[in-house]
């Protein structure tokens, strides 16, 4: 994408380059006029050339990156809590942990079945606090839920048992001011949808590099367009690609 946008900026370079010969080589206009006409040219080049140093990145997040400088402390406002790579939290990693996330940015993982004991009081597993945490420190995290039936109920179910945790924390700012420390997710980040295809285009629109999903239908229309897949299933006999595990749990494929 660069390379395309860079041979762009040339050519137009060599056209304005040509538009400004021309204009010295006329005897038709003024030298006022002239002058005015090239230093509107290059004006418009210089922004150009702006354009194309600027970072990628700058105008939003992606992948967990910030567009504040991480390293920066004196950019944080006093009171935050620093999340993501870089934070106390990301340096309290477990080695594996790190050696499994090593290339993943950014995570997607269905709640249900997932993280979420359905045959229970729906609850959280006993893990999911402690492992949320790790991964959070390292990527970008976003939880997905299908509700099947009532909508208001089953958001209050999943948003009850992550409270429960204190795994939630709303953004007041880019550094999560006046945030728990303990808290690992931005709620804005905890999505519903009521259908599997609505769960599949969310997955493709946040476009991670790993899926956790416990429906196999999903993981197998998925794998084509997430490099990295995670199948939770006690005794699933998919046939898959070489981009998806297969596991009991995400406490067992992590730890």
């Amino acid at each position: 994408m660069r390379e395309i946008l860079v041979n762009g900026v040339m050519e137009w370079v060599r056209v304005v380059g040509a538009r400004v010969a021309e204009m010295l080589g006329s005897s038709s206009s003024s030298p006022w006029w002239k002058a005015a006409e090239v230093l509107g040219l290059l004006a418009a080049l210089l922004l150009g050339y702006y354009s194309l140093r600027r970072p990628p990145g700058v105008a939003g997040e992606r992948a967990g990156q910030s567009t504040a400088n991480p390293q920066d402390g004196n950019r944080i406002r006093p009171g935050a809590i620093r999340r993501g790579p870089g934070s106390v939290a990301a340096q309290n990693v477990p080695e594996l942990v790190r050696t499994k996330m090593r290339g993943i940015r950014r995570i997607t993982i269905t709640v249900p079945e997932v993280l979420l004991d359905t045959t229970s009081d729906s609850q959280l597993f006993p893990w999911v606090g402690r492992l949320l945490r790790h991964l959070a420190a390292l990527a970008d995290v976003y939880l997905i839920t299908q509700c099947v039936e009532d909508n208001s109920a089953c958001e209050e179910t999943v948003q009850r048992a992550l409270q429960a945790e204190k795994l939630l924390y709303n953004v007041k700012d880019a550094a999560g001011t006046q945030s728990d420390e303990n808290a690992c997710i931005a709620s804005h980040k905890v999505l519903y949808c009521s259908s599997s295809i609505g769960l599949t285009a969310i997955v493709r629109q946040l476009e991670p590099d790993l899926h956790i999903d416990a429906s196999e239908s999903r993981v197998q229309g998925l794998s084509q367009f997430v490099p990295r897949m995670l199948l939770i299933s006690q005794n699933s006999k998919m046939d898959t690609s070489p981009n998806v595990s297969i596991c009991s749990s995400v406490e067992k494929f992590f730890e």
